[in-house]
């Protein structure tokens, strides 16, 4: 559910899983599968999402 708030929001804000990649730390490959639910995020990975997208945490966990 996080992972598609994610995409969502990232697509929102016209940026690519590169670019995101590139904001946070957070691997490209690991992005993907964040955003297509083949993985759950840590709270330090939403955080530095988070972060990225100027929302909280709470808005993916929503």
């Amino acid at each position: 559910m996080a992972g598609k708030k994610v995409k969502a929001m990232r697509i929102t804000k016209r940026l690519t899983q590169a670019q995101l990649s590139e904001m946070t730390g957070i691997q490209r490959p690991n992005l993907s599968r964040l955003e297509n639910g083949k993985t759950n995020p840590n709270i330090e990975t939403l955080s530095k999402i988070a972060i990225a997208l100027d929302t909280t945490i709470a808005e993916f966990l929503a």
